[in-house]
């Protein structure tokens, strides 16, 4: 790429807000690496790692250019396709915002009207998906689902090797959690924070059933919660029985779409009910055997709610994987991290001799618990050299 039509490029990027950019070097990094592994005999029509078909002479040259031209030449590309589409005519069809999903259709609201509709296009919907929904004669269809600005995605429970996204266009993924009955587990918090971050959406640790801490509870619960305060996450502590905290949750959540994520038993539909008591959404007890919560919310679906809140309730989970994302990348989303020296520029801060993240750790700057999150979430990606993490 010439210096001056590169330069000129990467000013376009600067444009971009932080989640903007992450996300397109992202897939900038995904098109180079697919680059590496071109074959030159191949053809042109096969080429999956960048929009255009770039001849194999030019695909090699491109191999050696830095994730910032990839980058500017992704954006560059989006922009001509962008212009292109302009000229053309829309895709005809009803705008409509999915609420909620069931085998093969959904549930969208357009011109004020909910109506159920087929789902035919090839990604499958989610709730918070814009979409265009048109009349075939045989009822509502989904022909179009636009552009996601943000999601919360898992990987798929039955397919892993497929994006399973629970919501769309999100601003909050909101991370509820109970003080008790089912305890509070602050790692499974660390993974909804990163797959909040990823998505490109905030994420909220919000604490429910305060009504049953004791004082000294309230105590450790504060010293547990000021990690997440630490590194960047707002948190409300509430109480879905007595009202405390509502006040304070609401102001986190006007005038934004949210996701209410977490464990079964937390109390997720018991807070959608205490700030629109209309919903009289059903609510199960913790088992008292396990300790664990009963599943009522049997899918997910988008609430209004008074005050300019809009609420997506979720099923509740056990656990959560992490979507697409690799062991090197998992450090970016641990903020403590950051301005640590280390030896090694690829450092996984596990093993390495002159590890800054380590050594920051061993001297209680980082904190144990996220320390040990952080290598047990490395296990799992298959980033770990010294085996099973121990605790």
């Amino acid at each position: 790429m010439g210096n001056d039509h590169r330069w000129k490029k990467q000013d376009s990027l600067e444009g971009l807000d932080r989640n903007q950019k992450r996300m397109l070097f992202k897939r900038a990094a995904k098109a180079r690496r697919a680059a590496a592994s071109w074959k030159t005999s191949r053809k042109d029509e096969e080429w999956d790692g960048s929009e255009d078909a770039p001849s194999s002479e030019r695909n090699v040259r491109r191999r050696k250019d830095s994730i910032r031209d990839w980058a500017a030449r992704l954006l560059e590309q989006e922009g001509a396709r962008t212009e292109e589409a302009g000229d053309e005519a829309a895709v005809p069809g009803t705008p409509a915002l999915v609420v909620s999903v069931g085998p093969g259709t959904c549930r969208a609201v357009a011109g004020g009207e909910e109506v159920e509709a087929r789902v035919s296009v090839e990604e499958a919907v989610a709730p918070g998906d814009d979409v265009r929904i048109a009349d075939r004669g045989g009822g509502w269809e989904v022909v179009e689902i636009a552009p996601r600005r943000t999601r919360l995605s898992r990987p798929d429970p039955f397919l892993g090797h497929r994006e399973r996204v629970i919501a769309a266009n999100l601003d909050v993924v909101a991370i509820v959690s109970a003080a008790a009955q089912p305890y509070f587990r602050p790692r499974l918090v660390d993974r909804f924070l990163i797959a909040a971050a990823y998505g490109g959406a905030q994420g909220l640790v919000c604490v429910n059933k305060a009504d049953l801490l004791s004082p000294a509870d309230r105590v450790v619960l504060d010293a547990q919660l000021q990690v997440f305060r630490d590194a960047g996450a707002p948190v409300a502590v509430v109480s879905a029985a007595t009202g405390e905290g509502l006040p304070e949750l609401r102001a986190l959540l006007a005038g934004k779409l949210a996701a209410f994520v977490g464990q079964s038993g937390v109390g997720k539909s018991s807070l959608v009910n205490a700030l629109d008591p209309s919903q009289e959404i059903r609510v199960g007890d913790v088992q008292e055997r396990s300790g664990k919560g009963k599943h009522t919310t049997t899918g997910s679906s988008l609430l209004e709610l008074p005050g300019g809140l809009r609420v997506i309730d979720t099923p509740g989970i056990r656990s959560f994987g992490l979507w697409d994302i690799s062991a090197r990348e998992l450090a970016s989303y641990f903020p403590e991290f950051a301005g640590r020296s280390c030896r090694f520029n690829d450092c996984t801060h596990d093993h390495e001799p002159g590890c800054g993240v380590k050594a920051a750790a061993g001297r209680g700057e980082i904190p144990e618990g996220r320390m040990f999150s952080y290598l047990r979430i490395l296990e799992s990606l298959g980033g770990r050299r010294e085996g099973k993490v121990e605790r």
